[in-house]
């Protein structure tokens, strides 16, 4: 797969995480509070509930997808602007950066949706908490590999686009042999 149509990948299902976060936290929330404070403090060991907390795993397995697709992906600068203008606006690409934000909103609106619907004296369910270690998970992935990229320990093309712009020097790697010893 090509690095453009992976972006394209990332961006796309970037947009449809924030969709699902946003439908989390706003729905999840006012059903939330409506049943609570229609019916009082429910155990949830209904169906009901159950599959609703089953679907808190759309946007945790979501957001895995993304992070597993940007793994290669080399840092980029944005993309080329859109209009012609006297100043040429650089759209943003997703980037590790927003990855991470939204790993953290994720884990937190998982963790809300996974565990709502329970009393206060009720254990939370194994399924609930595999969830957001999941989503955990996913976060810790993504910083090993922000760290390991400023290490240089990745190859040149997850560091470096292919096509560097004409008159920049592309970073030497790390651990590559140098010009002398070939």
């Amino acid at each position: 797969m090509r690095i453009s149509d992976r972006q394209l990948l990332l961006d796309r299902l970037f947009f449809v995480l924030a969709m699902c976060i946003c439908a989390e936290l706003l729905l999840g929330g006012a059903v939330n509070i409506a049943v609570q404070g229609l019916a009082g403090p429910i155990a949830g060991d209904h169906a009901v509930f159950m599959v609703w907390r089953a679907l808190a795993w759309i946007p945790a397995l979501l957001y895995v997808a993304m992070v597993i697709v940007s793994l290669p992906l080399p840092r980029s600068k944005g993309r080329a602007a859109r209009a012609e203008s006297s100043r040429p606006m650089r759209l943003p690409v997703v980037g590790r950066g927003a990855l991470l934000f939204f790993g953290f909103m994720t884990l937190w609106g998982t963790w809300l949706h996974a565990a709502s619907f329970l009393s206060e004296d009720a254990p939370v369910p194994e399924s609930a908490a595999l969830v957001v270690y999941v989503v955990l998970g996913g976060v810790a992935l993504l910083l090993l590999r922000i760290v390991l990229g400023w290490l240089r320990l990745v190859p040149r093309s997850w560091r470096t686009a292919p096509e560097p712009a004409p008159g920049v020097a592309l970073p030497e790697q790390r651990f590559a042999p140098s010009e002398d010893d070939k």
